[in-house]
């Protein structure tokens, strides 16, 4: 035997063998149909989890913005720096609203009590 004669032979062993009524389109249709409904069901969770994760995102994001703003602000620092060190305050979010709460919280709320003058002026008329 040649090797085209074996590769045929094997290919035909190895081919499996259909009944002759067996319908195909029914077990394909059960099948897609049921993967369809899952994937349906699992691409609406993840658009209401995407949904959620932005909602939190923008809102830890904004809070820590101003938090990075209202302490460099307290410290006096200049429009840019301000702005830079918020923008990065809204992208770290939860993170910075811990950072903050560990480390400058006390900071500020000390820096805004030395601030304060311990009496109010009392403003004089020159006669």
């Amino acid at each position: 035997m040649d090797m085209l004669a074996v590769a045929a032979t094997i290919a035909r062993v190895n081919t499996p063998k259909k009944e002759p009524f067996e319908d195909i389109s029914t077990n394909t249709t059960t099948t897609e149909t049921t993967t369809t409904s899952t994937s349906k069901s699992l691409s609406s969770f993840m658009v209401v989890m995407w949904v959620l994760w932005a909602v939190f995102f923008v809102a830890f994001g904004s809070w820590a913005a101003w938090l990075s703003w209202d302490a460099n602000t307290v410290v006096e620092w200049d429009t840019i720096p301000k702005s830079i060190f918020a923008f990065f305050a809204f992208l770290g979010g939860l993170s910075y609203l811990f950072a903050y709460l560990i480390y400058k919280w006390d900071l500020v709320m000390g820096l805004r009590a030395c601030k304060k003058p311990l009496m109010p002026q009392i403003q004089t008329q020159a006669f």
